[in-house]
């Protein structure tokens, strides 16, 4: 709620010389009530390696003292290299997954409230990067908030040391490692070869 201070003054104003001047003044504090609507997200950890589960908690909460009304929440759930299969653990009132959405199916949240989820998948080799997650909520009468977590999926390189090969003894060889790959994409490769 936000409080406002309003003044009156009233000024009678003598029209004799005998005749007093009044001044009287009132003061009223008028609360207006209103939603304070926003919503977090929080990955459970980063880095995670392929096959452990990434995990986010997203709340929802209002901290005002009214509801909010014609609320719509949005959160197109990460797709990773397309493996991933997100699941709510453990259920959670009001919450759903569709088509790839997590979604809050009542339309109002009553002022000091609170709502939220854990949603899991459990991750492979094809989604090695970064798990983005972006959660939006919309009212009609507080606005928006948005907010946003990720999750790392750290691969890691794979080392190709190219065909094998069979030369005669004192020939000269090659190696080549140039087809090793890392799949996150930015790490720079260093390259030891050992006998």
């Amino acid at each position: 709620a936000s409080p406002f201070t309003s003044s009156l003054s009233v000024t009678a104003t003598a029209d004799s010389p005998d005749e007093t001047t009044h001044n009287q003044t009132s003061t009223d504090t008028v609360t207006v009530d209103s939603p304070d609507v926003s919503v977090s997200n929080v990955a459970d950890a980063t880095p995670v390696d392929p096959g452990a589960t990434a995990g986010f908690v997203v709340t929802l909460s209002n901290t005002g003292s009214d509801d909010a009304n014609d609320m719509v929440f949005s959160d197109p759930l990460p797709t990773g290299g397309g493996s991933l299969s997100w699941s709510i653990s453990p259920a959670s009132a009001g919450w759903a997954i569709s088509n790839g959405i997590l979604v809050y199916t009542p339309t109002s949240l009553p002022g000091g409230a609170l709502t939220s989820v854990h949603i899991v998948a459990t991750t492979t080799r094809l989604d090695c990067g970064t798990l983005n997650n972006t959660a939006t909520v919309t009212t009609s009468n507080d606005g928006s908030d948005q907010q946003s977590a990720s999750v790392r999926v750290d691969c890691p390189p794979t080392a190709d040391a190219g065909p094998d090969q069979t030369v005669n003894s004192g020939a000269k060889v090659s190696l080549d490692g140039t087809a090793s790959s890392d799949p996150d994409t930015g790490d720079t490769l260093a390259y030891a070869w050992t006998q």
